[in-house]
């Protein structure tokens, strides 16, 4: 398991900043990665400070999931004309 993965299933604030210590020692570390361990770690220390916890609570309104809209084809019989404008 990856040092990011630590970092979301830490528990307290303290195990978080252990973790981002032990990161800062890692000196072959891209920015990038070490950009989003201390994002992860802020995102966290919310989730416990405020006792949301993303991984079992569903945001308010939830997310719907997006499907893509399938023509029929003509050879598909229990296909249903479309209400679009009717060609003329």
């Amino acid at each position: 398991m990856g040092l990011r993965q630590d970092i979301k299933n830490a528990s307290t604030e303290a195990e978080i900043q252990s973790l981002l210590e032990k990161g800062s020692k890692f000196s072959n570390a891209l920015e990038k990665t070490k950009r989003s361990w201390i994002s992860t770690a802020k995102r966290r220390t919310h989730e416990i400070v405020t006792g949301i916890n993303s991984k079992t609570e569903v945001k308010k309104g939830g997310a719907k999931k997006q499907t893509k809209k399938v023509s029929p084809t003509k050879t598909d019989k229990s296909a249903k004309p479309s209400k679009g404008k009717k060609k003329k």
